[in-house]
C-alpha cells in the first residue's frame, strides 16, 4: 500500500524549479487566507522565549483550546501535529480488530499497520455520493464487534459530514464489549457550526476519543500542532508520563494563543469557504467530462472522464498546479481527484486549466 499524501510542493519544485513563481498547490487543504494576523503577531513576539523551554504543561495554550472546543482542559492532550496524535492514540489503544470506512485518510491504514492489527473496511458507495449508510454501517459493527472504529467527519476526501448522534450511538453500541471510537475531525473547524463536533459527548463517553488539527484551518502546516480530546484520563497520563516532552516548540504555542482569539479570522475564513466552494463546485460541473461529489470541506472529491485522463495531471502540472491523486484510498481508483477550495483568483486558475484539457 502507497501512503502517500498530498501538499509534496517540494518535491515539485526541484523536479520543476522554473515554475517556482507560477504553482499553485490545490493536492493540501489549507485555509485559502492565510495566517491569522493576530496568531502571526503573537508568533513574533515569541521569538524572545526562544532561549527557554516551553511550559511542559502548556497551561495557557491549554486553556484557551478549552475555551475553543468547549471541553475541559484536563481532556486535551498537545501533539505536534495531527499525524503524531494520531499514532500515539494507536500506540495507547492496542486495538486487534479495526473497522474504517473507505474511502478515508490515508494515514490511519498507515498507523494501523505499525501494530499489526486487522483492518476490516466498510466500503463507502459512490451512488450515495460516498455518504455513509447509517444503518447498514451499525449493522456491521454490530455484527464484526471490532476492538476500534475510526471515523472521519468532515471526511478526507469525499467531504461528507456525520450526524453527532449517530456518532454517539456508534460510541454508546461498542461500550458493551469495551470496543474505542476515534473520531477525526482535522477539517470541522470550516463548517460554521460547533455543534457538529462529538466533543459535546465527551463527558459521557469514556471510549472516545477526537482527532483535532489546528494547522488546517489557521493555515499553519508548517508549525504543527494537533490535540487528542478524551475523557479518558489514564490516556493523557500514558502521554504525560511516557510521551515526548515539549512536544509543542514556542513558536507554534504562541501563534496557536494569538490565532484562537482572531475572531474575525474565524468567521471570514467559514464563510468564505462556503462562497468559495460553491463557486469552485458549480463552475467545475459544468466542465464536460468532470464529476464533482458533494462536500462540506475545503475541498473537492472530482472524478476525470477516462478519455481526459491520459494528459489531465499532467497538462495541469505543466501550468504549475497540483492536485491530489486519489488513486491511493483505498475504495477509489483511476480518475479520482481531490482539489482544494482557494481563493477566487486562484479557483479560476484551475477552472481555466480544466476547461483546457477538457477540449
Amino acid at each position: 500500500m502507497h501512503y502517500e499524501h498530498g501538499g509534496n510542493v517540494h518535491r515539485f519544485l526541484r523536479e520543476n524549479p522554473t515554475l517556482r513563481e507560477a504553482v499553485l498547490d490545490f493536492s493540501a487543504n489549507i485555509n485559502p487566507l492565510g495566517i491569522s494576523e493576530k496568531g502571526k503577531v503573537s508568533m513574533l513576539e515569541s521569538l524572545e522565549w526562544l532561549s527557554h523551554y516551553p511550559d511542559p504543561e502548556y497551561i495557557e495554550l491549554k486553556d484557551k483550546l478549552s475555551a475553543y472546543y468547549q471541553v475541559d482542559s484536563q481532556n486535551i492532550s498537545l501533539f505536534n501535529g495531527g499525524a503524531e496524535g494520531l499514532h500515539e492514540l494507536f500506540r495507547y489503544l492496542r486495538p486487534k480488530k479495526v473497522l474504517i470506512p473507505v474511502p478515508t485518510f490515508v494515514e490511519y491504514e498507515k498507523a494501523l499497520a505499525m501494530h499489526h492489527v486487522q483492518m476490516d473496511y466498510f466500503y463507502l458507495k459512490e451512488e450515495e455520493q460516498f455518504k455513509l449508510n447509517e444503518d447498514r454501517f451499525l449493522m456491521t459493527v454490530e455484527i464484526e464487534r471490532p476492538d476500534l472504529v475510526v471515523i472521519c467527519t468532515p471526511n478526507n476526501p469525499t467531504g461528507q459530514q456525520l450526524d453527532v448522534h449517530f456518532l454517539e450511538k456508534i460510541s454508546e453500541n461498542m461500550k458493551r464489549w469495551n470496543g474505542k471510537l476515534v473520531v477525526d475531525e482535522a477539517f470541522l473547524d470550516f463548517l460554521p457550526n460547533k455543534e457538529n463536533s462529538a466533543a459535546k459527548w465527551l463527558c459521557f463517553q469514556s471510549n472516545l476519543y477526537i482527532l483535532k488539527s489546528f494547522t488546517k484551518f489557521f493555515g499553519v502546516p508548517g508549525l504543527r500542532l494537533g490535540a487528542v480530546l478524551t475523557s479518558d484520563q489514564s490516556f493523557h497520563r500514558a502521554i504525560d508520563d511516557y510521551g515526548v516532552p515539549w512536544r509543542i516548540n514556542s513558536m507554534a504555542e504562541h501563534y496557536a494563543l494569538g490565532a484562537l482569539e482572531d475572531f474575525v479570522y474565524i468567521e471570514q475564513t467559514r464563510s468564505f469557504i462556503q462562497i468559495e466552494r460553491l463557486f469552485l463546485s458549480e463552475a467545475l460541473v459544468a466542465i464536460p467530462g468532470v464529476e464533482v461529489f458533494d462536500s462540506c470541506a475545503d475541498y473537492l472529491l472530482i472524478k476525470i472522464e477516462a478519455s481526459l485522463l491520459a494528459d489531465f495531471e499532467s497538462s495541469l502540472k505543466n501550468e504549475g498546479i497540483l492536485v491530489r491523486n486519489c488513486q491511493n484510498y483505498k475504495g477509489l481508483s483511476e480518475g479520482y481527484f481531490r482539489v482544494a477550495v482557494k481563493n477566487r483568483v486562484s479557483n479560476e486558475r484551475l477552472i481555466k486549466a480544466m476547461t483546457e484539457v477538457s477540449k
